[in-house]
């Protein structure tokens, strides 16, 4: 009888070293899980701050449009300003899309 009492707690002992074991591992797994999350979240704020400055650019892009437009008459000031309003939209346009490619790689580094 003894020997099966023993050979029980032997088998219960294994079983719960198993447990605790996975519940290690569980933890370890929710811990990522925690770090993903808020890395998620850091990155959706992240992406709602470019897109606000995308929406300020594009805002300002059409402000000098419209500016560029108005003082058509002068020009050589015409001329200069329309070709720094492209200059400018091809550069805000270029700088969104890189920004967007950085929240993208860094979104794939975090899973």
């Amino acid at each position: 009888m003894s020997n099966k009492t023993m050979e029980l707690a032997k088998k219960i002992k294994k079983f719960n070293n198993q447990v605790l074991s996975n519940l290690e591992n569980l933890k370890e797994v929710l811990d990522v899980i925690d770090k993903i999350r808020s890395g998620s979240e850091m990155l959706g704020n992240d992406i709602d701050k470019i897109i606000n400055i995308s929406n300020k650019l594009d805002s300002i892009t059409q402000e000098q449009e419209k500016i560029v437009h108005d003082i058509k008459g002068l020009k050589g000031l015409a001329i200069s300003l329309e070709h720094f309003s492209k200059i400018q939209t091809k550069f805000n346009k270029e700088l969104g899309e890189l920004l967007i490619e950085i929240v993208k790689e860094y979104n794939k580094n975090q899973r």
